[in-house]
């Protein structure tokens, strides 16, 4: 919320993206990777500059490889940055990831 005020109050139209399955979409049961894609893709009808923040980061390369057009630049703020082939797992620390 603070950093979209930011944003707004300089003039720049912002589109925080609650994910499927998170906080007040909580209610939307199952959801994979593929559903957060989806969600975010959807949305990229204009050049934008897409952030991703931690998990995310996997979440918006994927969906700016499905829309590179509209897809001004990408920003991946303290977020895991996957090259082709990753997994979210693989991403992480062994000592975290074997938590999952």
């Amino acid at each position: 919320e603070r950093v979209t005020k930011q944003l707004v109050s300089a003039g720049h139209e912002v589109d925080a993206v609650t994910l499927p399955g998170l906080a007040e979409r909580a209610d939307a049961g199952v959801v994979a990777l593929e559903d957060h894609v989806r969600d975010v893709a959807a949305r990229l009808n204009e050049r934008v500059v897409l952030v991703g923040h931690s998990y995310a980061g996997v979440v918006v390369t994927a969906a700016a490889a499905r829309a590179p057009k509209a897809v001004r630049l990408l920003v991946y703020l303290d977020a895991f940055i996957p090259e082709p082939g990753d997994s979210m797992l693989g991403l992480m620390k062994p000592a975290y990831s074997e938590s999952w």
